[in-house]
């Protein structure tokens, strides 16, 4: 699905004022196209969520444009409705006094998925996920990640051309994590479906999506693939080497040298900096047993450019 937004802006009236507004969306111009994966994040408070809701057509914008393949998720909404998937740890699709396959039998019937379709799709989904569809326990009685993974499942089968999901990890141990992401990634690629990904764990953010946009209070601060963003703003590399020990004390020619032990010292090194510069440095003798290159992770990055912009 061709998501464009124009000029998006989003204001709330503060209740504590009269005349004061908080501005928790000042103008977002995205396009992403059939296929695209969007990992969206930012701090807490930061408006990610409420452009969610925008897109999805819960909630109106102040101002500006949202067109999901032309047509307005507001106006049209029974037109585009029902090719839009939403996922959000605010808002459960799921009938908690039921057990899972009724909701997913609902769903069914909800989007008119054809029997052979709706079945294969459940059967692919419950055996990735590890889930058992016969189990007769009300959703309300179900551990977190059971409930998770019934929340996705009812997510996927429509089998959406926008699939919007609002941090669908959070809580979750590892297994469920991996399980739940690598099944949403199947399903988007395989259907060339539109995804827009919130998480507060960007390493999650980083393995299931292509493209990366920041918000920090209101204000989009960048847009870019996740290879770009770490080229552009990787200013600096740790190398970590282990060496040899030998008995007598030697200096380091260096004040970027850090000695963590006898045998093991680091040094930072710019991006553009030659490591070759650095094995020089190594004192006469000593004979390099492992070497370790650690680039700023996401996060890193991420967190300060969040310190710049604050």
């Amino acid at each position: 699905m061709k998501v464009q937004t124009k000029d998006l802006r989003k204001v709330y009236k503060d209740k504590g004022s009269k005349d004061k507004e908080i501005v928790a969306l000042s103008s977002l111009n995205l396009e992403l196209n059939a296929g695209d994966s969007l990992g969206y994040i930012g701090l807490n408070g930061s408006g990610k969520s409420t452009t969610l809701k925008m897109l999805v057509g819960v909630l109106a914008p102040t101002s500006g444009t949202i067109l999901l393949n032309g047509y307005n998720p507001l106006t049209d909404r029974k037109k585009i409705s029902h090719r839009v998937g939403y996922l959000s740890p605010l808002k459960s699709q799921l009938w908690w006094d039921l057990p899972p396959i009724n909701t997913f039998r609902m769903i069914s019937l909800i989007y008119k998925i054809p029997k052979k379709q709706w079945k294969s799709d459940l059967d692919y989904l419950s055996d990735k996920l590890s889930f058992d569809i016969n189990n007769k326990n009300p959703i309300r009685t179900l551990s977190t990640g059971n409930r998770v993974k019934s929340e996705i499942i009812s997510t996927l089968l429509p089998r959406p051309d926008l699939l919007v999901l609002d941090e669908p990890t959070l809580g979750l141990d590892i297994v469920s994590r991996v399980s739940i992401l690598e099944t949403i990634s199947d399903m988007q690629r395989k259907y060339g479906m539109t995804l827009i990904f919130t998480s507060h764990d960007l390493e999650d953010v980083e393995t299931i999506c292509d493209q990366i946009m920041i918000i920090d209070s209101g204000n989009i601060i960048e847009h870019s693939t996740v290879k770009e963003i770490k080229s552009k703003y990787r200013e600096k590399r740790k190398i970590r080497i282990e060496h040899a020990p030998i008995s007598h004390h030697e200096t380091l020619d260096d004040s970027k040298i850090s000695l963590v032990s006898e045998s093991v010292f680091e040094y930072e090194i710019g991006a553009k900096e030659s490591i070759s510069d650095l094995v020089k440095l190594i004192p006469f003798g000593r004979e390099i047993v492992d070497m370790k290159i650690e680039s700023p992770c996401l996060s890193d990055i991420v967190l300060d450019m969040h310190k710049k912009h604050g």
